[in-house]
């Protein structure tokens, strides 16, 4: 279906804060609904199928009661959640929204191949949205459990889960969901589509653990309806920063002193990875809460290459790390996750997931001063001596801080939902895209494209073309 792939690269520097609803059961028709809120009910859940559904092709294809489908109508963000399994390596639907106008009124998230997922989004009879891509080291055609999700941010992403991991993102200005379609939707189908006429993709195997969303649901929530532990959601975070090891690369933000400094207990956790250059070297800050027009006021996460630690100090209390031993070494250029975890009178440290120590403070960051500055990647202080300021060398791909201590298993599940893979360095603040679709099969009224080809101008512009083929 798909003619031509293509890869971007794209900047990325964001810091986001956000907090995790609490969801309450309600008794719903022919199934569950589940409020974020009981009073406003702003991010609603439709649940069906707790059990096994074994379908066998289209007339077994499970479909909701119609008083449900209007749930769906004009959503312009929403989560599709369900568990399958199936022997079968045809194009098969495993979600659609349907109209009953005309055959390509509908709306499809499909596998093919095995190891294929796409999506389908067509708004009207000749326009469609028409995206896909392989998963590697993937079978879904092994007659095993897996759990996939699409989640679409209005205007923002989609976003493919598969058996508890993100194997997609696109990011984009405009998205095309529900509310984009210029048909109303008759009915929500799984297993299958309801086309009135041509394929409608059937389903061989079984389906279970089915969930509609009227949100994009959080990246917490979709792990957990994949069986995952729940982590909650952080209220700091901040992707990928590459540092140089000098102060000008330092990331400060002033308006986090109030959520940092407030703390009484909580986890902060980093997934980095060094320099090369910096291995062997003296010490590095992840994160720091300081007096920026003093020296000696300020509280600091870090790691110690040199002499193989993992510490915080906060000026006036004390200085406490912890000496790695075992085989366990942050002395290199390894991705590495490293957690601090306060409950209050306790501080408990974990490299890549696992406890390295545990051990008796009262206090997080914040010493007998008043703070103005978060840094991160170093400390903001007045001292001007070389080195002084901790500056980190290396890349920061993730940083996360909750309110709340994370458990030993927690900590393992958010250092394997943060670990990044090795991958190529594209330059500071840039990572690459999956692949996407750009001409596909019955596009603006076509019957096929091919001879696919890219150009690139003496500007620069990069211009995909294919050959719109209309009748054969």
């Amino acid at each position: 279906m798909k003619k031509k792939i293509m890869a971007v690269l794209l900047a990325l520097a964001m810091v986001t804060q956000g907090a995790m609803p609490v969801f309450a059961q309600n008794e719903g028709a022919e199934g569950i609904e589940t409020a974020a809120d009981a009073e406003t009910a702003k991010i609603l859940c439709k649940e069906y199928l707790s059990e096994e559904q074994q379908i066998q092709g289209i007339d077994q294809r499970f479909e909701i009661p119609q008083e449900d489908v209007s749930f769906v109508n004009d959503l312009g963000s929403g989560t599709i959640t369900l568990s399958f399994k199936t022997g079968s390596t045809n194009l098969q639907a495993l979600a659609a929204i349907n109209g009953d106008k005309h055959a390509n009124h509908y709306m499809s998230l499909y596998i093919s191949g095995g190891n294929k997922i796409g999506f389908e989004f067509r708004k009207n009879a000749t326009v469609n949205d028409h995206r896909n891509f392989t998963v590697d080291n993937v079978n879904l055609a092994d007659d095993q459990w897996h759990t996939i999700t699409l989640a679409v941010e209005k205007d923002s992403y989609y976003k493919v889960y598969l058996d508890q991991k993100l194997v997609q993102k696109w990011e984009v200005d405009e998205t095309n969901f529900v509310d984009k379609m210029e048909w109303e939707p008759t009915s929500v189908t799984f297993g299958g589509a309801k086309r009135i006429s041509g394929n409608s993709y059937p389903f061989t195997g079984s389906i279970k653990q089915v969930k509609l969303y009227n949100e994009a649901a959080s990246e917490d929530q979709i792990l957990a309806d994949h069986g995952a532990v729940s982590v909650g959601t952080p209220i700091f975070t901040y992707q990928r920063k590459t540092f140089d090891g000098t102060e000008g690369k330092m990331v400060q933000l002033p308006e986090q002193k109030e959520t940092i400094s407030g703390l009484k207990k909580g986890t902060f956790s980093f997934a980095y990875r060094l320099n090369e250059a910096a291995v062997g070297k003296t010490i590095y800050g992840l994160l720091s809460l300081s007096n920026s027009n003093a020296d000696k006021e300020y509280g600091a996460l870090y790691i110690k290459p040199k002499d193989n630690r993992i510490g915080y100090e906060v000026q006036g209390k004390g200085d406490k790390y912890i000496t790695l031993k075992d085989g366990k070494s942050v002395n290199n250029a390894q991705w590495h996750t490293v957690t601090y975890a306060f409950d209050g009178t306790h501080a408990e440290f974990y490299l890549d997931g696992a406890s390295i120590g545990k051990f008796e403070t009262t206090y997080l960051l914040k010493g007998d001063w008043t703070p103005d500055m978060v840094t991160l990647g170093g400390i903001s202080r007045t001292n001007k001596t070389p080195g002084a300021k901790w500056p980190f060398y290396g890349t920061i791909d993730s940083v996360n801080v909750f309110d709340e201590t994370l458990n030993a298993e927690q900590v393992m599940e958010l250092h394997r939902r943060t670990l990044p893979q090795d991958e190529p360095e594209y330059g500071e603040n840039v990572y690459k895209t999956g692949e996407y679709g750009i001409y596909d099969m019955g596009d603006y009224d076509s019957y096929n494209y091919r001879i696919p080809a890219m150009v690139t101008t003496s500007k620069g512009t990069l211009i995909a073309a294919a050959d719109q083929r209309n009748t054969h």
